[in-house]
């Protein structure tokens, strides 16, 4: 499924650094737009830059299986990217990351996809996730509100909540934690289209 989350759950991402973003990450502009998203959501028939730039002059969609069918061929009811990876997850199935696709629905608090997927708290939490569970097959990644900060509780299994170089940042939600650990910024400067994290970490997961 794509990682993609509006701006107060990013907010939440950065906050408790959750976000799996790398500092090899590669972005690009968006056609058109003052916007920077990861490389790899161009032509993945979901439409990231305002504009829909990314899904423009699209030939090819990458199959999970690492081959390509042609773009115009994604959700026409056939299957061509396989037997178990085919384009069907983006058109009325639910994708997992593992590449399967499964009958089911995401953020229901149930399990469906055998990585646990359906349930990253990335996505599921309304708020803040806090750091994934270690079996995510088997348990689901606690949720806690923003009230929940920096409050002087260990609200989230492992206490990230109340990490002191996290909370010297925090500082009642005026600010944030890049995914670097290091760097803190103005929470006003996510997704504000510039790069404020250093890697457009701050950025590539806005909409």
């Amino acid at each position: 499924m794509n990682p993609h989350c509006n701006a107060a759950m990013y907010l939440a991402v950065l906050c408790i650094s959750a976000c799996v973003l790398t500092t090899t990450a590669q972005y690009s502009i968006c056609p058109g737009d003052d916007y920077s998203i990861y490389e790899g959501y161009f032509c993945d028939f979901y439409e990231d830059c305002p504009s829909g730039g990314d899904e423009e002059e699209c030939t090819e969609f990458d199959c999970w299986d690492g081959s390509t069918i042609p773009y115009g061929e994604v959700c026409d009811d056939s299957i061509l990217c396989g037997t178990t990876a085919a384009p069907g997850p983006y058109c009325d199935q639910l994708a997992c990351d593992d590449g399967t696709c499964v009958v089911g629905a995401q953020c229901n608090d149930v399990i469906e996809c055998a990585d646990g997927s359906d349930e990253n708290g990335l996505f599921c939490c309304p708020e803040v996730a806090c750091h994934p569970p270690v079996d995510p097959t088997t348990q689901i990644t606690a949720c806690i509100s923003y009230d929940a900060l920096c409050d002087g509780t260990n609200d989230c299994p492992g206490g990230e909540d109340e990490e002191n170089d996290f909370c010297d940042c925090y500082d009642g939600g005026s600010h944030a934690m890049c995914p670097d650990g290091e760097t803190c910024i103005r929470a006003g400067s996510i997704c504000n289209t510039y790069n404020d994290c250093g890697n457009w970490e701050d950025e590539a997961m806005c909409r």
